[in-house]
């Protein structure tokens, strides 16, 4: 399923919403994937065969790939905007500079769709500036992190971050088409895989034991440069995801379990301001949520063992402080500001056993407790003044 063996797109799943939406996903060669090609595959796209393209990039992303997105022949006759490089677009000042440059383009709602090519936060803010012009042009994914293919792309979530807190505000919007291009993860370095691959094995926990041990397994490969192992694990990623974005698209029921370490995630993205990656919040954050579940009696024995294993296979280090008390109110503070937020008290997804999570309310005392755990860097071990002999 690699992408450089395919001159057609091979389809990789079809997600039918309850709100009566589609979205398509395709495994692809960018490089020879002709519009005419991509409209025979897909209805999806054979529904855009007759709007004009404005692609939306990451300026990193068109540093990196300029010539193959200028050459590539469903983005070549299409007019180019270059939005800021990862959670930097993902602002209001940028939607609205957007937003201006679609209208002095002539961007009109039925004549035209978005390309948006990037990782996550690309493809949220796109996606946001997607659903407000003109109330909603449609929008094609072609995301170029693993953390984006195998979750942002899926689902329709849009966002911009506000009042230094990670998105905020936001809408919902299918993409009507993803486009897996896995020549863009060459570029990616450790860290930016790790953050994907802590995704996959977080969604495959939600699964079932099974998933869990074949997206351990995959994360291993992947980070050795093992592509065929990369498309097996976004291919089951999409797979354990879709049926949360099928029944609850809205966010509203069951997809809120997918939120497992995010809570904590996101504090700590704000709290270290943008210097933890998006995979080592959340994974820490599992962390967390495991404590939680461990000091409330729900967590099962074989539990700890399974998430250490599925993390190490990531190549994740836990977060270690010397004041995590500290760490912990500074947390708190960012977890209030949340919209999980009610009454004081805010929602984690508890990963009690595979394929088993559960929603809990928990307050400051709870959490700090749970993180102090976690956080705390052990005591430096001093050796004894004394000599052997004298001891």
């Amino acid at each position: 399923m690699s992408s450089r063996a395919n001159t057609k797109p091979t389809s990789a799943l079809s997600v039918n919403t309850s709100r009566k939406a589609t979205q398509e996903v395709y495994f692809c060669n960018l490089a020879k994937l002709t519009s005419k090609a991509l409209t025979q595959a897909s209805p999806a796209a054979s529904l855009l065969s007759d709007r004009q393209a404005v692609v939306l990039v990451d300026k990193r992303v068109h540093s990196l790939w300029a010539e193959q997105l200028e050459s590539a022949p469903i983005l070549k006759d299409s007019a180019m905007l270059l939005l800021p490089v990862g959670e930097k677009a993902k602002t209001f000042p940028t939607a609205e500079t957007t937003l201006r440059s679609l209208s002095k383009l002539g961007v009109a709602r039925n004549d035209h769709y978005i390309i948006a090519v990037g990782g996550g936060a690309l493809l949220d803010a796109a996606g946001f500036i997607a659903s407000l012009y003109h109330r909603g042009l449609p929008i094609v994914h072609i995301p170029t992190t693993l953390l984006a293919m195998v979750d942002a792309t899926l689902g329709g979530k849009t966002s911009v971050n506000f009042l230094g807190s990670k998105n905020q505000i936001g809408t919902f919007h299918l993409p009507v088409l993803t486009l897996l291009s896995l020549d863009f993860l060459s570029t990616l370095t450790e860290e930016h895989l790790r953050d994907g691959l802590i995704e996959s094995v977080k969604m495959a926990f939600l699964s079932s034991t099974r998933d869990l041990d074949a997206a351990t397994h995959n994360a291993v490969k992947v980070l050795d440069g093992d592509q065929d192992a990369a498309s097996r694990l976004v291919l089951a990623a999409l797979r354990n995801k879709s049926p949360y974005v099928r029944d609850d698209m809205l966010d509203q029921g069951k997809r809120t379990l997918l939120n497992l370490g995010h809570t904590t995630g996101h504090a700590l993205e704000a709290v270290y301001g943008g210097r933890m990656s998006h995979g080592n919040a959340v994974g820490n954050g599992i962390l967390v949520a495991m404590e939680i579940a461990r000091e409330m009696g729900k967590l099962a024995k074989r539990t700890p063992a399974l998430i250490d294993d599925m993390l190490s296979a990531c190549a994740f280090t836990p977060l270690m402080v010397q004041d995590a008390a500290h760490l912990a109110r500074l947390l708190w503070g960012s977890v209030s500001t949340d919209k999980k937020i009610s009454g004081g008290e805010a929602t984690f997804v508890l990963p009690l056993a595979p394929g088993k999570a559960e929603l809990a309310q928990v307050n400051m005392e709870m959490f700090s407790e749970a993180a102090v755990r976690v956080f705390q860097q052990p005591p430096p071990v001093v050796e004894s003044p004394l000599d052997d002999d004298e001891s």
